[in-house]
């Protein structure tokens, strides 16, 4: 068999797991018949070991080094090979009824932003193709560090389109990969700001007033056009006070007006020490549109 071939997706097979006290876990997996295939999640370091008899009798053995994997990686009886190539091939064909494999699965030790328990803003589900194109984290060339010291990687051309801050900062920037430290902000906050760039649409969901502030401090256009024109969604009477003293800070004159309207509707609903504890110049400006 050709271990080249494209490997078509079956289900999940993972038995008998055993976690070392480095953090490692190795899975050993048997096949119960020719047509299954291991999937692996991604955002995993992977090592594979392949062993069996080749059809003529000699023994064979393939392995790889630990490789990073941001795809789901397939692994087959006949072959393992990631979707976006980043795995090498082994070139061994093994008889089946000999063919065994170990799989190991490594925390890596640098902390980056790819933990699926952060919740979906990662998740590539219902995405579209400009986002899982822009995500790609292959071939960073910019590394974005957190205020809690997690390293994002991402593209100094995309960074570079969407912001003249971080466009000036990697032009004179003499690293490679350009290293920027965003200090002011978490790598919740900043992965939710990227994803919303790289088309997806709902990242900044739950997060909206960090967002907001995120694309003020660097001058993300498209954050905030897209951002006021959702007001509607955004806005409720637990944080239209903190939006309208951003509104106020920044000269943003539309969602001044939105703020102050939403204010006056919902009155009732606001609590009314927030109102109270507002700028002077805003409820000036609130008692003269009531």
């Amino acid at each position: 068999m050709d271990c080249s071939a494209t490997v078509n997706r079956g289900p999940t097979l993972i038995l008998g797991s055993v976690e070392d006290e480095n953090g490692t876990t190795e899975f050993l997996g048997k096949r119960k018949n020719k047509n299954e295939d291991i999937i692996l999640e991604p955002d995993t370091e992977v090592k594979v070991s392949l062993t069996g008899y080749r059809f003529d009798g000699i023994e064979a053995v393939g392995f790889t080094t630990y490789s990073h994997c941001d795809k789901v990686l397939y692994i087959s009886k006949k072959d393992f090979v990631s979707h976006n190539e980043n795995l090498v091939v082994i070139k061994y064909t093994f008889e089946p009824t000999t063919f065994s494999y170990k799989i190991c699965i490594k925390q890596t030790p640098l902390k980056s932003y790819n933990d699926k328990s952060k919740g979906s803003l990662n998740a590539q589900d219902n995405s579209s193709e400009l986002y899982k194109i822009m995500s790609n984290q292959k071939y960073y060339d910019v590394i974005l560090i957190s205020s809690d010291e997690i390293e994002i990687p991402s593209h100094c051309c995309i960074l570079a389109k969407y912001s003249k801050i971080f466009e000036k900062i990697i032009d004179e920037s003499s690293e490679s990969p350009v290293k920027i430290n965003v200090e002011n902000y978490n790598a919740e906050i900043i992965e939710a700001a990227l994803n919303f760039l790289y088309d997806k649409s709902d990242a900044i969901d739950g997060k909206e007033i960090e967002i907001f502030r995120f694309a003020i401090e660097y001058d993300i256009d498209d954050i905030l056009n897209s951002w006021c024109s959702f007001f509607e969604k955004f806005v409720d009477p637990s944080n239209v006070c903190d939006y309208i003293q951003i509104a106020y800070s920044n000269n943003f004159e539309e969602l001044k007006k939105k703020c102050l309207k939403f204010l006056i509707e919902k009155k009732k609903e606001i609590d009314s020490s927030n109102v109270a504890d507002l700028p002077k110049n805003i409820l000036s400006d609130l008692l003269t549109a009531l």
